[in-house]
């Protein structure tokens, strides 16, 4: 059996996961008629796939992009989503029935986390030649969104912060590393958005042919959606830390966000497990659910693993937008960019909407995952910067300080001299 890394996303908390990883077990017979694929695991931030069960995955979305279904189950999870906030948003009370009702709800709401990557597995190969001509869309995306409120603001003051916070608090937060916006935060972001404008690329529409046409449109729903859903997903969170903390018995954030919605309802776990779990941990799918692996398992079902290697100087990937440059390059998880130095060039295994400050001071972007509704894809265009989507092992391949050269006339990356 041959294992795929499907992507990576960083080593989420277990909460998190496990809704996840359940919802993608439900999805795959409620969407797509796959009830019995079990070989997906997830550890250390990647999501794992036996490759027969990829492939069955993969064909059977490819037979669904002919007809509405995306832009159905697009609709459905959109409403999945609003549901879940307005039910969390407005229980108070952390009882065995208050959590069952939120978590059922969320194992629906969470299947909107992995189809968009799905669908651009599916449409990048049709897509690549056309890639930088796909239109963003005239949606405004959630931060372009909170941009233009604040400078609708004339000058900011309490009063004003308290009417942007309510439709914006979690604005700084990534799933469960919850930010609350704050006031100081608030003024700051002002006088940012006052002063550096980032406008969304308006392309022209693609007259192609019917079919490309159809899935450039798709597209360009899936990238406002892929946004959305992010957000959406940290706001869920920002109202459920309170509930979550009232059935913590004592335990930190830090550690309570490693229990399982089971052991949440319950109250019953295993603190020295807990501490195993902050360290590293496994997902993979079971007959009846989702099971944890940690310790010696874990390290055993690892090993048992295909990795990909980084034995080589030179990596492919797909062109975002293009442009060639030589820099040197700063290696980085997908959730810190704060050491980024200007001129480097990044890779990264995806880049975030938070990342977008750090973004301005590199030369290029360079992407293990993503796809032509990614965000590295998106801002790219944006900001007019090199980028190349899709590498799969340049986090692998490249160290902080080598030099490379960025092509992204041809999707290539190349290393040029190793740092010492």
């Amino acid at each position: 059996m041959k294992w795929i890394r499907f992507f990576t996303r960083g080593n989420h908390p277990i909460l998190y996961v496990y809704w996840v990883m359940e919802s993608l077990r439900r999805e795959f017979g409620d969407y797509f008629g796959l009830p019995n694929l079990k070989h997906w695991a997830r550890h250390s931030g990647s999501l794992w796939v036996e490759e027969r069960e990829l492939k069955l995955l993969l064909q059977a979305i490819k037979k669904k992009l002919g007809t509405d279904w995306p832009y159905r189950a697009l609709k459905k999870m959109k409403g999945d989503s609003e549901k879940l906030i307005v039910i969390t948003k407005h229980t108070k009370h952390a009882t065995k029935q208050n959590l069952k009702q939120i978590f059922d709800q969320a194992a629906l709401a969470f299947q909107a986390t992995y189809l968009p990557i799905m669908i651009d597995l599916v449409i990048n190969e049709e897509l690549k030649p056309v890639i930088e001509k796909v239109p963003l869309g005239k949606k405004p995306l959630m931060r372009q969104k909170y941009q233009q409120a604040l400078r609708a603001v004339k000058k900011p003051n309490p009063e004003v912060f308290k009417k942007v916070f309510i439709n914006y608090a979690w604005i700084n937060s990534y799933v469960m590393d919850i930010t609350p916006l704050t006031y100081e935060t608030f003024k700051a972001d002002w006088k940012s958005a006052k002063k550096n404008q980032i406008k969304a690329v308006q392309s022209q529409k693609t007259k192609i042919n019917p079919r490309i046409d159809r899935l450039v449109a798709m597209a360009q729903e899936y990238i406002h959606f892929r946004d959305w859903r992010l957000y959406k997903i940290s706001e869920f969170f920002y109202y459920f830390k309170p509930l979550l903390m009232k059935k913590a018995q004592g335990l930190s954030y830090e550690a309570a966000r490693q229990l399982t919605p089971e052991e949440l309802i319950s109250g019953k776990f295993n603190r020295r497990i807990l501490k195993l779990r902050q360290k590293d941990y496994g997902l993979m799918f079971a007959s009846q659910g989702v099971k944890i692996i940690v310790g010696p398992k874990l390290q055993d079902f690892k090993k048992s693993i295909q990795d990909l290697n980084g034995r080589t100087s030179k990596i492919a990937g797909l062109i975002a937008n293009k442009g060639r440059v030589t820099g040197r390059a700063r290696v980085a998880d997908a959730y810190n960019f704060s050491g980024i130095k200007s001129g480097e060039i990044l890779i990264t295994p995806e880049t975030q909407p938070a990342a977008v400050p750090y973004l301005k001071k590199v030369k290029a972007i360079v992407t293990d995952e993503g796809g032509i509704t990614s965000h590295a894809a998106i801002v790219s265009r944006e900001m007019k910067i090199p980028c190349i989507i899709g590498t799969k092992i340049g986090t692998q391949v490249f160290k902080t300080g080598d030099l490379v050269e960025v092509d992204a006339q041809r999707g290539i990356v190349k290393l040029l001299k190793r740092a010492n």
